[in-house]
């Protein structure tokens, strides 16, 4: 019995001593072991990021956009988008709005307007360079921590300042260039909208009329025709039910909790709503000048009608 307790260590030692053995003889020495480790973690990242880079080519992430006129919803729609998951929201957004801080203003941050406001003519091309660079950055770190990103158009910038509408690309124009883009287009009755714009004092187009607002809103829907469009009356009315369809659109996941947090969220633009809830407000009374312009103006009856409201 003794005798073969005494083999015991012995069986064991050897046993081991053959594993070490066959481990040595398939890999090496401890030393030349840790060296094909480490060179084989870099390999396995550069794999996990060839695969990245095949996945981002074959689908890429797309850049999110979301359009709409003033006094039309669009910051409470937007406060309930930046909601979702991961989502991670811009708001008033365009490079090339003459809307900025006039020279002699503070803005370290703002580079865009830095250069706008320097010693030398800023031309547009350059504008929306720094634009793209500045996005690309911002993709690429939305990206890497697992972010969806969303740009909120300032869609008043472009339409609705000056004697007419310029001559110069969309902001999705321009994001489309180089990337993916996905928009769609938030629109309100334009009776209320309209009504709204007057009380905020938001006229910045000339003339402030019912007909030319109503001609300037045609020509963004044109220039966004391929867009989603997404009634705000709809919205308050199923909110669920449509966040979960522009979030079926904009390719992002959905869930029910942006009801409980969108309120969190303070964005620019806000022409007034206030409260927790989402539900349909009372309609503004119009001044009498206003009904009868709304109802002499055919691009008014147009406009309703193309967007289901006439």
């Amino acid at each position: 019995m003794t005798r073969e307790l005494n083999q015991i260590p012995k069986t064991v030692s050897d046993a081991i001593e053959e594993s070490l053995a066959l481990v040595e003889a398939e890999y090496g020495t401890d030393a030349a072991r840790r060296q094909a480790e480490s060179e084989s973690l870099p390999s396995l990242l550069e794999e996990c990021e060839a695969w990245r880079q095949e996945v981002e080519s074959e689908h890429p992430e797309p850049i999110r956009m979301v359009h709409h006129f003033a006094c039309t919803g669009g910051t409470l729609i937007s406060k309930c988008l930046a909601s979702l998951p991961n989502a991670w929201l811009l708001s008033e957004v365009d490079p090339l709005s003459e809307l900025y801080k006039p020279p002699g203003r503070f803005s370290p941050t703002d580079f865009i307007n830095l250069i706008r406001n320097s010693t030398r003519e800023a031309p547009a091309d350059l504008l929306q360079d720094i634009f793209m660079a500045s996005l690309g950055v911002t993709a690429r770190s939305a990206i890497n921590r697992g972010l969806r990103l969303i740009i909120r158009d300032h869609t008043h910038s472009h339409y609705c300042t000056g004697s007419e509408v310029k001559a110069r690309p969309t902001i999705a124009d321009i994001v489309a260039r180089e990337r993916r883009t996905i928009s769609i287009v938030t629109t309100r009755d334009p009776v209320d909208s309209y009504v709204s714009l007057v009380k905020n004092e938001w006229l910045h187009f000339e003339p402030g009329s019912v007909d030319e607002y109503a001609a300037r809103y045609m020509k963004f829907l044109e220039d966004y025709k391929h867009a989603k469009l997404v009634r705000y009356e709809e919205f308050v009315q199923w909110p669920e039910m449509v966040m979960r369809q522009m979030a079926d659109e904009l390719e992002m996941p959905y869930d029910d909790c942006f009801m409980d947090v969108f309120n969190v969220y303070d964005l620019s633009g806000d022409s007034g709503r206030s409260g927790r809830e989402i539900c349909a407000r009372p309609r503004q009374e119009i001044p009498e000048e206003i009904c009868s312009s709304m109802t002499n103006s055919k691009n008014f009856q147009l406009l309703r009608h193309r967007l289901g409201y006439g």
